[in-house]
C-alpha cells in the first residue's frame, strides 16, 4: 500500500494532536463549537472526567490516599509493586475514557518533564501524580516545580533525602537546572550545581512521621549564587531554609532560558520533533508574560499557524496508538472493573480487564511513567519506529477491530459507527476511511483494501455482513503508515 496523504482539516488536526484519540462524534462536536471554545473547555478546571470514566475508577483505593495511608494499606505494604500497577492502570483508564483529554495529555507531558519512575518511591508516586502534576497542570509551572522539589517522590528519586552538609548529593541540584529549567544550553556551570545542592541540603522526607523534615543541623549555611541568583543562605530555622529553596526554584523557573526550554518541550510534544523558532518565540514570550501560566502557553501554541501546518509530523507513541484505536472505535470494556482484592497480595488489580493494555504498553516500552531515567519518555519518532513495535501495533489494531480479545473488550459497535452505510464493501471502506483518516483513500490504497475485503463475507457467520466487511477494512486501515501519525 502507498501512504494516503495526511489531509489538513483543522478540527481533525487539533483532535489528533491534543487527545489520545477521537471518534467521528468528537469531530462533529468540535466542528459545531469551534476549536478555541473546545480548547477553553478542555482547560477548564471544573470539567469532570465523565461518568463512564469515574465509574471505572471507583474501586482503586490509592487515588485518594496520602503517602502514610498507602504505606500502611495491604496489599501495598506487602507487595510494593501493586501500588505502582494501580497508578499505571488508573492512568490508562483516564487516558482512554476521560472526557478531559487535553488535561490528560498535559498530565502525561509534565509527568515526563518532572519525571519520577512508577515504581520508585512506591508510597509517594500516586500522590505525586495527584498533588504535584494534576493539581498544578492548569496553573503555573513555577508552582508545580516548587511542589515537585519538596515532594517525597522527587526527594527519594534524586537523592534529596541523602543530601546533607556533610554528605552533599548533587543529583537534584543538577537535574533542576539540566532537565527542569535551563537545560545544558542555559549557561549553568558546576559551581551552580554545587550551590543548588547546598540550598537543598537538610531537606528530606520522614516516612515514619509522613512529613517533610528540614533539619537546620544538616543544612549547609553560607552565601550561595546560582546563575545570577544570590542568597546569604544563613537561615537557621526550617521556614527560613525552605524559603530560600523556594526562592531559587522560582527564580530558575522564570529565567528566559527556562521559558525557551519549556516551550521547546511543549512544542516537541504537540507540534513536531523539531518545532520552528517562530512558534517557540511566541510561546516563550507568553510564558514570561504570564509567569509560566501553563494554559496560556498551551493556547498560544494552538492558535499559532505553525500548529496546524505541522499536521502528521508527530509519530504516535504506544499510548497514543492504543488511545487512537480504542477511542475511534468506541471500544468498551467487556466487563466492569472489579474492586481490588486486598487478600491477594500477589495480584490485587492485575486481573482487571484493563491490565492487558497496561501489559501491552509495557511490552512496547511505555507503561505509564515507568521510564527508568530522569528525562522522561523519548518524544521523538526514532525510539518508537522499529519493526517489532510496528508488528505489535498491527496485531493490537487487528485484535480490537475483530473483537478477538473478547474477554477484555467488546467488539466495536460497527452498526452504530456506520449508521446509514449500506452493507457493501466499497461503501464500508469509504465510510471508515473518513472516520479514521478524515479523507478518502488514495485510489491504489482503496483498490488494495477492497480486493481483500470484498470476498470475506460468510453467510453462516452470526455477524452481520456490514460488521464482517467493517472489521477487516478497519484492521487494514489501521495498518496503513498514515495511522501511525498524529
Amino acid at each position: 500500500m502507498s501512504a494516503t496523504q495526511y489531509t489538513v482539516i483543522p478540527e481533525r488536526v487539533t483532535l489528533a494532536k491534543l487527545t489520545y484519540g477521537y471518534a467521528a462524534s468528537d469531530f462533529s462536536s468540535m466542528k459545531a463549537s469551534g476549536i478555541s471554545p473546545w480548547v477553553e473547555s478542555q482547560l477548564d478546571p471544573n470539567l469532570a472526567e465523565g461518568d463512564s470514566c469515574a465509574k471505572k475508577l471507583v474501586g482503586f483505593k490509592s487515588l485518594g490516599m496520602s503517602v502514610k495511608q498507602i504505606s500502611a494499606f495491604d496489599p501495598f505494604s506487602k507487595n510494593n509493586y501493586s501500588a505502582g500497577f494501580e497508578l499505571s492502570t488508573t492512568t490508562v483508564i483516564r487516558r482512554l475514557f476521560s472526557q478531559r483529554q487535553l488535561y490528560e495529555m498535559l498530565v502525561e507531558h509534565f509527568n515526563d518533564y518532572l519525571h519520577v519512575p512508577t515504581y520508585i518511591a512506591w508510597q509517594a508516586r500516586m500522590p505525586y501524580d495527584r498533588d504535584v502534576i494534576r493539581a498544578n497542570v492548569l496553573g503555573s509551572y513555577p508552582d508545580m516545580l516548587v511542589a515537585s522539589s519538596l515532594h517525597p517522590a522527587m526527594l527519594e528519586y534524586l537523592n534529596g533525602n541523602d543530601n546533607t552538609k556533610d554528605a552533599p548529593n548533587e543529583n537534584y541540584g543538577r537535574e533542576l537546572q539540566e532537565l527542569h529549567t535551563l537545560t545544558s544550553h542555559g549557561g549553568y556551570v558546576e559551581s551552580d550545581v554545587v550551590n543548588a545542592a547546598r540550598v537543598f541540603s537538610g531537606i528530606s522526607w520522614d516516612y515514619d512521621a509522613s512529613q517533610l523534615v528540614i533539619d537546620p543541623d544538616s543544612h549547609w549555611t553560607g552565601a550561595v549564587s546560582v546563575v545570577g541568583w544570590k542568597s546569604s543562605n544563613d537561615g537557621t530555622t526550617p521556614a527560613a531554609i525552605r524559603s530560600v529553596a523556594e526562592s531559587l526554584v522560582r527564580y530558575l523557573a522564570l529565567r528566559p532560558e527556562t521559558a525557551r526550554a519549556f516551550s521547546i518541550r511543549l512544542a516537541r510534544r504537540f507540534v513536531s520533533d523539531e518545532p520552528p523558532n517562530s512558534i517557540l518565540d511566541v510561546m516563550s514570550a507568553k510564558y514570561l508574560q504570564t509567569a509560566g501560566h501553563i494554559p496560556s502557553v498551551v493556547k498560544a501554541m494552538v492558535v499559532a499557524p505553525e500548529f496546524l501546518l505541522s499536521a502528521g509530523q508527530k509519530v504516535k507513541r504506544p499510548m497514543e496508538y492504543v488511545g487512537s484505536v480504542v477511542r475511534a472505535l468506541k471500544v468498551e470494556l467487556a466487563t466492569a472493573i472489579q474492586p481490588g482484592d486486598a487478600s491477594r497480595t500477589d495480584d490485587y488489580f492485575h486481573d482487571s480487564v484493563i491490565s492487558s493494555l497496561v501489559w501491552y504498553l509495557s511490552t512496547q516500552g511505555q507503561e505509564p511513567m515507568n521510564w527508568p531515567f530522569p528525562n522522561g519518555f523519548p518524544d521523538k519518532a526514532n525510539p518508537w519506529t522499529n519493526l517489532n513495535g510496528q508488528i505489535r501495533r498491527w496485531n493490537l489494531g487487528a485484535s480490537l477491530a475483530h473483537g478477538w480479545n473478547e474477554q477484555d473488550f467488546h467488539i466495536p459497535p460497527y452498526e452504530q459507527l456506520l449508521s446509514g452505510v449500506t452493507a457493501e464493501p466499497a461503501a464500508v471502506v469509504d465510510a471508515l476511511s473518513q472516520i479514521f483518516l478524515g479523507t478518502a483513500l488514495a485510489q491504489d490504497d482503496r483498490n488494495d483494501i477492497l480486493a481483500i475485503v470484498s470476498p470475506i463475507y460468510d453467510a453462516s457467520s452470526t455477524q452481520s455482513k456490514l460488521a464482517q466487511y467493517a472489521q477487516t477494512a478497519t484492521s487494514l486501515i489501521l495498518s496503513m503508515p498514515t495511522w501511525n501519525f498524529r
